[in-house]
This record gives C-alpha cells, sequence and structure tokens, in this order.
C-alpha cells in the first residue's frame, strides 16, 4: 500500500506534494503554466487520489462554480461536492 503523506494532521485533500509535482511536470510538457488540485483523497483504503489540472483561473471557476453550471453538473458527475455559488453572485 503506498505511503499517505499527512504532515499536518488535517482531514480531507491532503497530497498537495503530489499535486504540485503534476503541476510542475504538465506545465513543462505543455509549455503553459498550470495547476492542480486534488478533488478526491486516496487516504482510505480503495480510493484513488483525484486531480483537476487547468489554469489557476480555470480551476477557481471549476471549483466554486455556478448551480446549474456546465461546472456544477461536472463535478457532480465526478462525485464531487463543492460549495455552489447562485448566479450573479460573484
Amino acid at each position: 500500500m503506498p505511503r499517505r503523506w499527512r504532515i499536518d494532521g488535517r482531514d480531507g485533500p491532503r497530497c498537495d506534494v503530489l499535486a504540485g509535482m503534476l503541476a510542475g511536470f504538465l506545465s513543462y510538457a505543455s509549455g503553459r503554466s498550470l495547476a492542480a488540485r486534488e478533488i478526491g483523497c486516496g487516504a482510505a483504503p480503495g480510493t484513488p487520489c483525484r486531480f483537476v489540472v487547468g489554469t489557476e483561473r480555470r480551476l477557481e471557476r471549476l471549483l466554486e462554480p455556478v448551480a446549474g453550471s456546465d461546472d456544477a453538473h461536472l463535478l457532480l458527475a465526478l462525485d464531487v461536492h463543492p460549495a455552489v455559488r447562485e448566479a450573479g453572485h460573484d
């Protein structure tokens, strides 16, 4: 079983180092500045770590979607439940 990094004792996503390496590698490979966020933690046995990768601006929009938006539907399909904003409330 892979070792789980848990430095600060917090619950929730904890693979910041892996997300950073993933973003760095994909940024280098694509020639674009990309970021990565963990959306699913594999700390529980049988649960994979899951990440999304995109530009910082795109990830902000994706992970704070407007209710009823394509982003909100995508996250629900991925079984991710972020706080959803009402349309027109930025």
